[in-house]
């Protein structure tokens, strides 16, 4: 069988290692980075999987036969928050009255495409004029523990939780450039896994990992954001592979039983047509 990525080069590290994990089990995976030019160039019986959060031609998941994670409803993070909120998920406040804010308000803000935090920074509403040409405000929260929790479907989980790596860490921006690891973890709160499933639904997502932080003052879960792709290593590598295995399983299955009724109710009418002639 053939498995067929879409991607993005800054994933490359993560395609060798899912292209390991399939390979070993006996899958053909290829990968490229044009929608249009897979289905020139493979076949449209082959599963194929958006990883990334960039727009997908709805001329594609027509013409082929099973797609995994092709209806993400944006990529735009501020209305993904907006669709999570609707939800009934909580989520951290966007600010659109800036000047109204007390001055010491502390508050987050981020370009529409910032990596590790690159064009992410904490600053004061007094700050907020020196910002202007960024595309998020929301509100700062200080948390005491961050998860990310890799869900696929309702089929399969696992969770991560953010550690200390380096000495010289950002206790706000955590992430890997900033001294933070991702480690697998078994120690989490039960509430987690629901509300990243239900947030992953929320977008229409087949997989994908959901950031979510335990607030300090209260202990309330607060999604951050839901990644439509994740960085892959070679310690989770197995992990990931088996998430979009038991999502393959359940497409080829559902397919199967599509392609019997369809099989059926032509059979049917056949007869039907028979008795009308007879």
């Amino acid at each position: 069988m053939q498995i067929i990525m879409i991607t993005r080069p800054i994933f490359k590290p993560t395609i060798k290692n899912l292209k390991n994990e399939f390979e070993s089990r006996g899958f053909e995976f290829h990968y490229t980075f044009n929608p249009l030019r897979a289905l020139r160039k493979y076949d449209r019986n082959a599963i194929f999987i958006r990883y990334g959060n960039f727009r997908f031609p709805k001329l594609f998941t027509k013409h082929c036969r099973i797609s995994l994670n092709d209806r993400l409803l944006t990529t735009n993070k501020i209305i993904q928050a907006l669709i999570l909120n609707r939800a009934g998920i909580f989520v951290p406040e966007r600010i659109s009255e800036i000047y109204s804010l007390p001055s010491e308000t502390e508050i987050i803000v981020r370009k529409k495409r910032h990596m590790q935090s690159k064009d992410a920074h904490l600053i004061k509403a007094y700050e907020i004029s020196d910002y202007m040409d960024y595309d998020d405000f929301m509100r700062y929260y200080s948390i005491k523990k961050e998860y990310r929790v890799h869900v696929f479907q309702n089929l399969f989980y696992f969770v991560q939780v953010k550690r200390i790596r380096e000495e010289n860490y950002d206790k706000v921006f955590r992430c890997y450039k900033k001294g933070w690891s991702l480690d697998k973890t078994t120690r989490f709160p039960n509430e987690i896994i629901e509300i990243a499933q239900r947030a992953v639904k929320a977008l229409d997502l087949d997989f994908g990992g959901v950031d979510i932080g335990i607030l300090e003052k209260n202990n309330k879960p607060i999604v951050f954001e839901v990644n439509s792709a994740c960085g892959v290593s070679e310690n989770n590598a197995s992990l990931y592979f088996k998430g979009l295995f038991e999502i393959i399983k359940e497409k080829l299955s559902w397919d199967e039983g599509k392609k019997q009724k369809e099989h059926a109710i032509f059979v049917w009418n056949n007869i039907l047509d028979m008795m009308c002639i007879l």
